[in-house]
């Protein structure tokens, strides 16, 4: 599925137009972001019953005014945590129903597995059962693999990208090995369609970026801090996430 041109035109606000009074991944941001005319990129994580939530850590104590995982919560548990500026935690339907097609969504789905691999649970298929119905532009993407290749099959109309990055940085050291050649090498896009991938800004030398010029591919990239670094990533890339700055909208 071809990424329609907004995707390629549009600037992403990185987890919706946040700051100093917005907390990230909230009703405010992404509010605010749709005011700009700004996309909308958010993260996807799933409660205990894999109901999917639009926020990005694995837990709590960042953000709300609680502590634990967000895997253990359920949905009666919400309405008493809350977001840093008060807003308790949005539902990804609540979200959805909230954009309403006025801006394009990207959607990250987190890793459920915690290593990138097979153990995804059932969050896609909840997330999928939603952006299914949506009518609104939206894609979905995911730093695993194994989500990827779910979403062909449950959302084969919903474009799809992988999230990449230099796999052998120090922050990857829980992959192995081959893990780590095999994502690096993007062997995944041997078996399965992808639409597109979002790459880190700052690793631009990673082999991921060629692969997919090769492929035809759209590149986006993550995440864009400031209009000088945003001049230098339309060099290579096709278009941005951004945050803590105002980009250009044309």
């Amino acid at each position: 599925m071809a990424l329609n041109s907004i995707f390629l035109s549009r600037p992403f606000s990185h987890r919706g137009l946040h700051g100093k009074e917005i907390t990230e991944n909230s009703r405010a941001a992404f509010q605010a972001a749709i005011c700009k005319g700004f996309g909308i990129e958010l993260d996807v994580q799933g409660l205990a019953d894999s109901s999917p939530v639009v926020f990005h850590d694995d837990f709590l104590e960042r953000l709300t005014n609680a502590q634990g995982q967000v895997s253990h919560l359920k949905v009666k548990n919400l309405e008493k945590i809350y977001l840093s500026n008060g807003e308790s935690i949005p539902t990804l339907e609540e979200i959805l129903n909230l954009v309403n097609g006025k801006v394009p969504i990207l959607l990250e789905v987190k890793d459920q597995d915690g290593m990138l691999g097979k153990n995804i649970g059932q969050l896609v298929q909840k997330t999928a059962n939603l952006i299914n119905a949506y009518r609104g532009p939206l894609a979905a993407m995911s730093f695993n693999p194994f989500v990827v290749k779910a979403l062909e099959n449950l959302s084969p109309k919903i474009p799809r990208g992988l999230v990449t990055d230099d796999f052998f940085s120090k922050e990857w050291g829980f992959l192995s090995l081959e893990q780590k050649e095999s994502l690096n090498k993007m062997l995944f896009s041997k078996t399965s369609q992808l639409d597109f991938i979002s790459h880190n800004v700052t690793k631009i030398r990673s082999p991921q970026i060629n692969l997919a010029r090769k492929e035809n591919l759209p590149i986006l990239c993550w995440t864009v801090r400031s209009s000088i670094q945003e001049r230098e990533a339309k060099k290579i890339f096709d278009n941005i996430t951004f945050e803590n700055y105002f980009p250009n909208l044309v």
